[in-house]
């Protein structure tokens, strides 16, 4: 917890760092992912597309989203 406490300080603020948003997109959407790594990995994802092109990347979000849980559903349909 307390180094994704640090990268979080470090990285929400910064727009310019990037965010890894297709492999984290992969990492979540592997069938052997733990249900802590997904939840980690969705805050990243919505940070990533808050720093990117949105209509560039939307298709792969959407690509098997009746794949992943209903709440990380309404995450990515908001997105």
């Amino acid at each position: 917890m307390e180094i994704l406490i640090h990268i979080n300080k470090r990285v929400k603020h910064s727009p310019e760092i990037y965010m890894p948003r297709l492999d984290l997109w992969k990492f979540y959407t592997e069938s052997a992912s733990t249900s802590i790594g997904r939840k980690f990995c969705i805050v990243y994802i919505e940070m990533a597309f808050e720093r990117e092109e949105k209509g560039s990347i939307a298709s792969d979000l959407l690509i098997n989203i009746s794949k992943v849980p209903a709440q990380s559903q309404g995450i990515i349909l908001r997105l």
